[in-house]
């Protein structure tokens, strides 16, 4: 039996202000977040467990299906856990992987963090908030215009 993530604990009426509310929301991801380890036990064990992964391929596989019979462009942008280096290890080749053997186009932001040496607090928006900073998502998006510039789209 595969462990659970935990269920957010917010109410539904909490919700209601954090999901509809740009000023809420921002606050929210200023507080400190009790991200357990049962979290990440939970999303390792998908990718590690092969029957997990082989049922997430088959759903990333509907992408590439539906996109190469609408003849649009596939480019990928494959983000890590952002707050420490290497804590995506377990997922992100296999993803790539996946992807690369189907031919389709991989941006890895690995890459993109190693090349430009950004530490963590250049990376995410705080420390509270594991987002992509806005420096990150500009680097990313020149990455990806460039991706599409060289025509490099399988």
């Amino acid at each position: 039996m595969s462990p659970r993530a935990p269920a957010h604990k917010f109410a539904l009426p909490d919700n209601i202000f954090l999901n509809h509310s740009y000023l809420f929301n921002f606050f929210y991801w200023l507080l400190p977040k009790d991200y357990s380890k049962t979290w990440l036990e939970a999303v390792e064990f998908s990718y590690k467990d092969r029957p997990h992964f082989i049922e997430h391929a088959k759903e990333l596989g509907l992408f590439i299906q539906y996109t190469k019979a609408k003849k649009i462009p596939l480019v990928v942008v494959l983000f890590p856990f952002l707050q420490a280096d290497n804590a995506s290890d377990f997922y992100m080749d296999s993803i790539q992987q996946f992807f690369e053997i189907n031919q389709t186009q991989v941006i890895n932001v690995e890459d993109i963090i190693k090349t430009n040496k950004l530490s963590v607090a250049d990376r995410v928006v705080n420390s509270n908030d594991g987002h992509a900073s806005e420096k990150l998502n500009r680097l990313v998006g020149e990455k990806v215009l460039e991706v599409l510039k060289t025509g490099y789209i399988r």
